[in-house]
Order: structure tokens, then sequence, then C-alpha cells
């Protein structure tokens, strides 16, 4: 893997897909309307997405950043900054969120769905630019995934916490 390389020279991270997009801006609905995400801790101004009238019409009020749609945006950002990872809102549980999301999922309208399936080919498409310029940059091996073999546990497969 290219872990040693900088951050700005890795290979290139898969974008999200429609679903991950909706997801997304799901999430931040619903915990926006709780008074939580980014409505409680906005971004600052130059990072907020002005970009709110392309949304879906039940997505534009919502207070998010400017590279919200781009993969690991958030996490390089904390990594730079050598931040922590901000704590979890506890507003909704993770299973809750997941079932209320895929549901709106199955039900979308057909404006939300051309929207998250435009946004993801868009990425889709600079993502496979930056794939070209790494490996013209890096060569073929470098953009080749390598799989990390599991750690074996000694708990029958099982997980143990300490």
């Amino acid at each position: 893997m290219n872990n040693n390389l900088p951050l700005n020279e890795r290979r290139p991270l898969r974008p999200y897909t429609s679903y991950n997009l909706y997801f997304t801006l799901e999430k931040e609905r619903l915990l926006q309307e709780k008074g939580e995400g980014y409505a409680a801790n906005p971004p600052s101004a130059e990072n907020i997405d002005t970009n709110q009238f392309s949304r879906p019409e039940q997505f534009r009020h919502l207070i998010l950043p400017k590279d919200w749609y781009i993969v690991n945006a958030e996490r390089k950002k904390l990594r730079d900054n050598k931040k922590k990872r901000p704590p979890p809102h506890g507003v909704l549980s993770f299973l809750e969120l997941t079932k209320l999301v895929s549901e709106g999922w199955r039900n979308v309208d057909k404006e939300t769905k051309r929207f998250c399936d435009g946004l993801a080919a868009q990425e889709l498409k600079r993502y496979k630019m930056n794939v070209e310029n790494f490996v013209s940059r890096h060569g073929e091996d470098a953009a080749k995934h390598v799989y990390r073999k599991r750690r074996k546990t000694n708990c029958g497969g099982k997980r143990r916490n300490h």
C-alpha cells in the first residue's frame, strides 16, 4: 500500500455512490431537525456549501461544508489539524439512522435520485482522472490496492473488548 506517501500523493479514494450521498444528506437533515449536526457546529463561512439551490428541495436548508460529497474530506482535515474526531451526536443510534435512511432511499423521489446520481457520476469522473494522474506519477503497481491480512484472534474468531 502507499501509506508512506504524503497525504496529497496517496492513491485516490473511491468516490461515494448515490446511496452514500443520499445517506449523508438524510443524516444531516435528521440531525439538523434536532439541532445537531453541522447546524450545531457549523463550518466557517468560507467552508460552507453555497450550492444549496442545486440540491433537492428538502435538503436546500441544510448547512453543509463545501466538500461534503468528497470521500474522507473531513477526516483528512482532522488528521492534518491533528484534532480528535468530534464526539458522536447521540441523537440517533447508527441502527436507527440506517433504518430511516434505507427506508427513505427505497421511496426516494425522482429529483433526489437524479441529484445523487448526477453528483456520484461527476465524482466518479473526477476520481478516474485522479487515478490516471496518480498512475502516470507513481506507476501501475502503486495504484493497485493491497489487501491486508486479518489478524487471528485467540477467542474463537470473536473480538474481545479490553
